[in-house]
């Protein structure tokens, strides 16, 4: 299944007409899915356990929020970019180097961020919190509110708004307009919005950090950009825009849809943390689970775990069920590896949990499906071997 496919209008009948599968493509099928489980896995273990938890929570992990952005640009601004190679390119060649250039901008991306919050610091670009006692500034925690902010308001701009108003049928102009405007958003945003209030003065001073001085905590921030994320992508990509799917006008739906989600989705998490005091890092690694089991439903197993149920109600609230179950395991998983492995007396391990599922298993997902193809997996179907066809 195309992320791509998920953009209200251009999604396929899900339920109504599935596609049939025999039992070669049943097997076909399934050893794609763990394969791509499998690269998942790698991928995961490689920058997020092998350097160790903390540390790749302090560096990879918060790098890898500024490749977001671009890999959903890549993945569903410009799909027919992402086709293979090319006469004169070998297809690995193309991935590989797609997978390279996503890596520099953001690492680059990072970089610009530092300068926005305080100061450009080569030193402290690659250095984990650590390195603040010499008066480095490091990336982690000061820019992890920017790069958030820049992603899920280009998540928001591209599934809930239905890439409105920069649809303008030039793709390449299209997402390279939309995520300028993000990021110049997510800067105003900062501002505006976010403060450090919670750390010593003194310590942003020597560090170089500006505080906005805004009335939000930054981090705290961060748990509730962590929870619209969520439910931008339950909503507009496991259940298809459900339930303003049913809204004919593109511009009624458009205003309903991208002022409902934010508004019930903040209610929640008012709720969540006032009445049952839960963390806003809770909050965030609950909402990066899910996030990541939705994209293990519709890429690994390209949405067809529930096809072939002719009730649409009873399809949604299965895959919600399912999703919940996934979640719950992804979490227990990785909140028992976080404690194997890491002390966790500097912050708190369900961060790491958020950044391992928001920053690299979902988008490793989606790299593998939209960059690589699914390589080295043969496609489920022979209708399917071009997966970026809109």
């Amino acid at each position: 299944m195309n992320i791509d496919d998920t953009l209200i209008g251009t999604a396929p009948e899900t339920s109504s007409n599935p596609t049939p599968i025999d039992g070669k493509d049943t097997r076909r099928f399934l050893g794609r899915a763990c394969g791509t489980l499998a690269v998942t896995t790698v991928v995961f273990v490689l920058t997020m356990l092998l350097p160790g938890p903390l540390r790749s929570l302090q560096t990879i992990g918060t790098l890898s929020t500024f490749g977001l952005g671009p890999l959903l640009v890549l993945s569903v601004w410009w799909p027919r970019w992402t086709r293979w190679g090319s006469r004169t390119v070998p297809p690995i060649v193309a991935a590989f180097g797609t997978t390279l250039a996503l890596i520099v901008l953001a690492v680059a991306f990072a970089g610009l961020a530092l300068a926005v919050v305080g100061r450009f610091d080569v030193a402290g670009l690659f250095s984990a919190a650590a390195a603040q006692s010499e008066g480095v500034l490091t990336p982690f925690p000061f820019v992890t509110t920017l790069g958030v902010l820049t992603f899920v308001s280009m998540l928001h701009v591209t599934f809930v708004l239905e890439k409105w108003p920069f649809d303008t049928a030039q793709p390449i102009r299209d997402g390279l307009l939309a995520f300028a405007f993000c990021s110049v958003l997510a800067v105003a945003t900062y501002f505006v919005v976010a403060n450090w209030d919670g750390i010593d003065p003194s310590v942003l001073q020597v560090l170089g950090v500006l505080n906005p001085g805004g009335p939000v905590d930054a981090l705290e921030l961060v748990g509730w950009l962590a929870w619209i994320a969520c439910l931008d992508v339950v909503v507009m990509v496991l259940l298809r825009g459900w339930p303003f799917d049913g809204i004919r006008s593109r511009r009624v739906r458009i205003a309903v849809t991208g002022t409902t989600i934010p508004m019930v989705g903040t209610a929640l998490y008012v709720v969540a943390r006032r009445e049952f005091d839960v963390s806003s890092t809770a909050i965030a690694a609950a909402a990066a689970m899910a996030i990541t089991a939705v994209f293990v439903m519709t890429i690994a197993f390209d949405g067809r775990l529930l096809r072939g149920i002719r009730s649409a109600a009873t399809e949604r609230t299965l895959s919600l069920a399912v999703m919940c179950v996934l979640a719950a395991v992804l979490y227990a998983v990785l909140i028992g590896i976080a404690g194997r492995f890491e002390s966790w007396t500097e912050v708190p391990p369900q961060l790491w949990v958020a950044v391992s599922g928001l920053n690299i298993l979902a988008p490793t997902l989606i790299l593998h499906d939209s960059v690589w193809n699914r390589w080295p997996f043969r496609p489920l179907l022979a209708d399917s071997a071009d997966l970026h066809t809109t």
